[in-house]
Protein backbone atom coordinates (compact mmCIF):
# COMPACT_ATOMS: atom_id res chain seq x y z
CA UNK A 1 0.00 0.00 0.00
CA UNK A 2 2.08 2.98 -1.60
CA UNK A 3 1.20 6.61 1.24
CA UNK A 4 3.50 8.70 1.45
CA UNK A 5 3.74 10.54 4.87
CA UNK A 6 5.28 13.41 6.84
CA UNK A 7 9.28 13.19 6.57
CA UNK A 8 11.63 15.63 8.00
CA UNK A 9 15.55 15.98 8.38
CA UNK A 10 18.41 17.86 9.90
CA UNK A 11 20.04 20.63 8.26
CA UNK A 12 23.38 19.65 7.02
CA UNK A 13 24.36 23.05 7.33
CA UNK A 14 22.84 24.61 10.87
CA UNK A 15 21.81 21.42 12.66
CA UNK A 16 18.53 22.25 13.16
CA UNK A 17 15.13 20.50 12.28
CA UNK A 18 14.42 23.35 9.04
CA UNK A 19 14.49 21.16 5.79
CA UNK A 20 11.36 21.25 4.02
CA UNK A 21 9.68 18.10 3.23
CA UNK A 22 10.27 18.13 -0.69
CA UNK A 23 14.12 18.66 -0.43
CA UNK A 24 14.59 15.43 1.39
CA UNK A 25 15.89 12.56 -0.84
CA UNK A 26 14.85 9.16 1.16
CA UNK A 27 17.03 5.97 1.05
CA UNK A 28 16.66 2.45 2.34
CA UNK A 29 20.18 2.61 4.71
CA UNK A 30 21.24 4.02 7.19
CA UNK A 31 24.23 6.22 7.52
CA UNK A 32 25.82 3.64 10.14
CA UNK A 33 27.96 1.41 8.68
CA UNK A 34 29.29 -2.17 9.55
CA UNK A 35 31.65 -4.32 8.35
CA UNK A 36 30.97 -7.39 5.70
CA UNK A 37 32.90 -10.75 5.90
CA UNK A 38 34.96 -10.30 3.00
CA UNK A 39 36.27 -7.13 4.92
CA UNK A 40 33.94 -4.16 3.03
CA UNK A 41 32.07 -1.47 4.36
CA UNK A 42 28.24 -1.49 4.00
CA UNK A 43 25.46 0.66 5.27
CA UNK A 44 23.08 -0.96 7.48
CA UNK A 45 19.72 -1.33 5.92
CA UNK A 46 16.52 1.30 6.67
CA UNK A 47 13.99 -0.26 9.37
CA UNK A 48 10.40 0.93 10.19
CA UNK A 49 8.43 1.16 13.26
CA UNK A 50 4.83 2.00 13.95
CA UNK A 51 1.78 1.81 16.31
CA UNK A 52 -0.90 -0.49 14.85
CA UNK A 53 -2.88 -3.24 14.55
CA UNK A 54 -0.94 -6.67 12.88
CA UNK A 55 -3.07 -7.70 9.21
CA UNK A 56 -6.17 -9.49 9.87
CA UNK A 57 -5.85 -9.85 13.72
CA UNK A 58 -9.10 -10.27 14.72
CA UNK A 59 -8.63 -12.42 18.56
CA UNK A 60 -5.91 -9.70 19.06
CA UNK A 61 -7.32 -6.35 17.76
CA UNK A 62 -4.71 -4.41 20.17
CA UNK A 63 -2.47 -1.65 18.80
CA UNK A 64 1.39 -2.64 18.90
CA UNK A 65 3.45 -0.33 21.70
CA UNK A 66 5.26 2.85 20.01
CA UNK A 67 8.51 1.61 18.43
CA UNK A 68 7.27 -2.08 17.53
CA UNK A 69 9.84 -2.76 14.63
CA UNK A 70 7.66 -3.46 11.47
CA UNK A 71 10.59 -6.05 10.64
CA UNK A 72 10.59 -8.09 13.69
CA UNK A 73 8.50 -11.22 14.24
CA UNK A 74 6.51 -11.01 17.61
CA UNK A 75 7.81 -12.85 20.51
CA UNK A 76 4.75 -12.41 22.69
CA UNK A 77 2.90 -16.08 23.56
CA UNK A 78 -0.34 -16.45 22.15
CA UNK A 79 0.44 -13.60 19.24
CA UNK A 80 0.47 -14.42 15.21
CA UNK A 81 3.91 -13.72 13.93
CA UNK A 82 3.98 -11.37 10.75
CA UNK A 83 6.01 -9.06 9.07
CA UNK A 84 6.06 -6.32 6.95
CA UNK A 85 8.24 -5.47 4.34
CA UNK A 86 8.73 -1.87 2.31
CA UNK A 87 10.18 -0.63 -0.72
CA UNK A 88 11.70 3.70 -1.16
CA UNK A 89 11.02 5.78 -3.85
CA UNK A 90 13.61 8.32 -3.65
CA UNK A 91 12.64 10.45 -5.85
CA UNK A 92 9.09 10.91 -4.93
CA UNK A 93 9.49 9.77 -1.32
CA UNK A 94 7.29 7.24 -1.05
CA UNK A 95 7.24 4.62 1.11
CA UNK A 96 5.13 1.52 -0.06
CA UNK A 97 4.46 -1.02 3.01
CA UNK A 98 3.50 -5.15 1.96
CA UNK A 99 0.46 -4.47 3.53
CA UNK A 100 -2.56 -2.52 4.74
CA UNK A 101 -1.66 -0.77 8.10
CA UNK A 102 -3.92 0.12 10.27
CA UNK A 103 -4.79 0.49 14.17
CA UNK A 104 -7.59 0.87 16.67
CA UNK A 105 -9.44 3.58 16.81
CA UNK A 106 -10.99 4.46 20.67
CA UNK A 107 -13.38 6.73 21.46
CA UNK A 108 -13.45 9.34 24.60
CA UNK A 109 -14.40 6.07 26.70
CA UNK A 110 -11.62 4.12 25.66
CA UNK A 111 -14.23 1.45 23.88
CA UNK A 112 -12.71 0.61 20.60
CA UNK A 113 -14.54 2.86 17.85
CA UNK A 114 -12.93 1.30 14.70
CA UNK A 115 -9.74 1.27 12.54
CA UNK A 116 -7.50 3.69 10.89
CA UNK A 117 -4.52 4.41 9.14
CA UNK A 118 -1.61 2.98 11.11
CA UNK A 119 1.21 5.79 12.40
CA UNK A 120 4.73 4.86 11.09
CA UNK A 121 7.58 6.04 11.41
CA UNK A 122 10.83 5.51 8.89
CA UNK A 123 14.23 5.90 9.79
CA UNK A 124 17.04 5.91 7.49
CA UNK A 125 19.47 8.03 5.93
CA UNK A 126 18.68 10.82 3.76
CA UNK A 127 20.02 13.16 1.19
CA UNK A 128 19.46 16.68 1.03
CA UNK A 129 18.87 18.80 -2.01
CA UNK A 130 19.99 22.73 -2.36
CA UNK A 131 17.08 24.90 -2.36
CA UNK A 132 18.22 27.01 -5.27
CA UNK A 133 20.09 24.50 -7.80
CA UNK A 134 18.12 21.04 -6.63
CA UNK A 135 20.95 19.01 -6.87
CA UNK A 136 22.16 17.29 -3.57
CA UNK A 137 24.14 19.17 -1.03
CA UNK A 138 27.77 18.21 0.11
CA UNK A 139 30.28 19.68 2.11
CA UNK A 140 32.33 22.50 1.22
CA UNK A 141 35.15 24.79 2.01
CA UNK A 142 36.42 27.84 0.32
CA UNK A 143 39.78 29.46 0.63
CA UNK A 144 41.44 32.15 -1.30
CA UNK A 145 44.44 31.41 -3.25
CA UNK A 146 47.62 33.37 -1.94
CA UNK A 147 47.09 37.01 -2.42
CA UNK A 148 43.24 36.13 -4.07
CA UNK A 149 40.02 36.68 -3.00
CA UNK A 150 37.95 34.27 -1.33
CA UNK A 151 34.88 36.13 -2.72
CA UNK A 152 36.28 35.94 -6.91
CA UNK A 153 33.54 34.20 -9.35
CA UNK A 154 37.41 32.44 -10.41
CA UNK A 155 37.26 29.03 -8.30
CA UNK A 156 38.94 25.76 -8.45
CA UNK A 157 37.05 22.86 -7.57
CA UNK A 158 39.24 20.59 -5.29
CA UNK A 159 36.81 17.43 -5.21
CA UNK A 160 37.86 14.62 -2.50
CA UNK A 161 35.10 11.82 -2.41
CA UNK A 162 36.58 10.31 0.89
CA UNK A 163 35.23 13.84 2.66
CA UNK A 164 31.79 12.94 3.84
CA UNK A 165 29.47 14.94 5.80
CA UNK A 166 27.14 13.03 8.23
CA UNK A 167 24.87 13.83 10.21
CA UNK A 168 23.04 11.02 12.64
CA UNK A 169 20.14 12.31 14.83
CA UNK A 170 18.97 9.58 17.10
CA UNK A 171 14.62 10.03 18.45
CA UNK A 172 12.81 8.16 21.10
CA UNK A 173 9.36 7.94 20.40
CA UNK A 174 7.48 8.34 23.16
CA UNK A 175 3.84 6.26 24.46
CA UNK A 176 1.77 8.71 22.85
CA UNK A 177 3.54 8.31 19.61
CA UNK A 178 5.24 11.82 19.78
CA UNK A 179 9.06 11.85 18.49
CA UNK A 180 11.56 13.35 20.62
CA UNK A 181 15.26 13.94 19.44
CA UNK A 182 18.18 12.57 21.88
CA UNK A 183 21.26 13.99 20.28
CA UNK A 184 22.48 14.90 17.25
CA UNK A 185 26.20 13.25 15.48
CA UNK A 186 27.72 15.79 13.47
CA UNK A 187 30.91 15.13 11.84
CA UNK A 188 31.50 18.48 10.64
CA UNK A 189 34.47 19.68 12.49
CA UNK A 190 36.26 16.29 11.17
CA UNK A 191 35.21 17.47 7.62
CA UNK A 192 37.07 20.98 7.86
CA UNK A 193 40.12 18.95 9.20
CA UNK A 194 40.35 17.07 6.29
CA UNK A 195 39.24 19.49 4.04
CA UNK A 196 41.87 21.89 5.43
CA UNK A 197 44.63 18.92 4.76
CA UNK A 198 43.97 18.76 0.86
CA UNK A 199 43.80 22.47 1.10
CA UNK A 200 46.89 22.91 2.58
CA UNK A 201 48.90 20.42 0.04
CA UNK A 202 46.88 22.09 -2.85
CA UNK A 203 48.15 25.66 -1.53
CA UNK A 204 51.96 24.36 -1.60
CA UNK A 205 51.63 23.21 -5.06
CA UNK A 206 50.93 26.70 -6.52
CA UNK A 207 53.38 28.38 -4.42
CA UNK A 208 55.99 30.19 -6.18
CA UNK A 209 59.18 29.47 -4.79
CA UNK A 210 61.97 31.69 -5.53
CA UNK A 211 64.19 30.37 -8.14
CA UNK A 212 67.87 30.08 -8.33
CA UNK A 213 70.78 28.58 -10.77
CA UNK A 214 74.16 28.22 -9.70
CA UNK A 215 77.28 26.76 -11.75
CA UNK A 216 79.64 24.86 -9.76
CA UNK A 217 82.73 24.05 -10.96
CA UNK A 218 84.15 20.04 -11.18
CA UNK A 219 81.30 17.19 -10.73
CA UNK A 220 79.20 17.57 -7.73
CA UNK A 221 76.85 14.29 -6.58
CA UNK A 222 73.39 16.59 -6.12
CA UNK A 223 70.15 14.35 -6.04
CA UNK A 224 66.84 15.96 -6.55
CA UNK A 225 64.33 16.99 -3.71
CA UNK A 226 61.89 18.68 -5.18
CA UNK A 227 63.22 22.36 -4.12
CA UNK A 228 65.95 21.35 -6.70
CA UNK A 229 64.16 20.45 -10.32
CA UNK A 230 67.04 19.74 -12.43
CA UNK A 231 71.17 19.58 -12.33
CA UNK A 232 73.43 18.97 -15.69
CA UNK A 233 77.28 18.61 -15.88
CA UNK A 234 79.52 19.48 -18.92
CA UNK A 235 82.42 18.33 -19.74
CA UNK A 236 85.00 20.31 -21.63
CA UNK A 237 88.07 21.73 -22.23
CA UNK A 238 88.57 24.29 -19.98
CA UNK A 239 87.40 21.12 -17.47
CA UNK A 240 84.00 20.01 -15.57
CA UNK A 241 81.07 22.02 -13.95
CA UNK A 242 77.39 21.42 -12.16
CA UNK A 243 75.10 23.43 -13.05
CA UNK A 244 71.59 22.99 -10.34
CA UNK A 245 68.30 25.23 -10.26
CA UNK A 246 65.99 25.15 -7.86
CA UNK A 247 62.67 26.26 -8.19
CA UNK A 248 63.03 26.29 -11.76
CA UNK A 249 64.84 24.36 -15.07
CA UNK A 250 67.66 25.88 -16.69
CA UNK A 251 67.35 23.39 -19.62
CA UNK A 252 64.41 22.19 -20.86
CA UNK A 253 65.40 19.51 -23.14
CA UNK A 254 65.70 17.35 -19.97
CA UNK A 255 62.64 16.24 -18.40
CA UNK A 256 61.31 18.11 -15.43
CA UNK A 257 60.82 16.79 -11.97
CA UNK A 258 57.59 15.88 -12.02
CA UNK A 259 58.19 14.18 -15.77
CA UNK A 260 61.41 12.31 -14.29
CA UNK A 261 59.63 11.04 -10.90
CA UNK A 262 56.97 9.38 -13.27
CA UNK A 263 59.50 7.30 -15.23
CA UNK A 264 60.99 6.29 -11.96
CA UNK A 265 57.46 5.15 -10.84
CA UNK A 266 56.72 3.49 -13.88
CA UNK A 267 59.50 1.86 -14.17
CA UNK A 268 59.66 0.84 -10.69
CA UNK A 269 55.55 -0.49 -11.31
CA UNK A 270 56.89 -2.31 -14.61
CA UNK A 271 59.82 -4.25 -12.38
CA UNK A 272 57.25 -5.35 -9.85
CA UNK A 273 54.63 -6.83 -12.62
CA UNK A 274 57.85 -8.42 -14.15
CA UNK A 275 58.99 -10.33 -10.91
CA UNK A 276 55.10 -11.37 -9.69
CA UNK A 277 54.89 -12.22 -13.40
CA UNK A 278 58.27 -14.55 -13.24
CA UNK A 279 57.56 -15.79 -9.11
CA UNK A 280 54.16 -16.83 -10.68
CA UNK A 281 53.61 -20.54 -11.41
Amino acid sequence: MPRKRQCHSIDPKTGEDRVEVDRVILSMNLAQTFQTADFRTAQLPAYADYIGMRPDDIEWPYNCPAGTRLDVQSSEAGQPDYRYSFSVDPNLGIVSFSGVLRKTIKDDNGRDFGAGPADVWLTCAVQVRHPDTWIPMCYSKVRAAPGGNALSPFVLPIRRDDIQRRVITRYSILFDGTGVIDSIDDNRDECSQQAEYYLNAWEKSVEAPQALTRTYIGIWPIDLDGAIQQVSYTVGKSGADTKVSRGTEHDFQLPSYKEASLRVKRSELALAAKTAAESSP
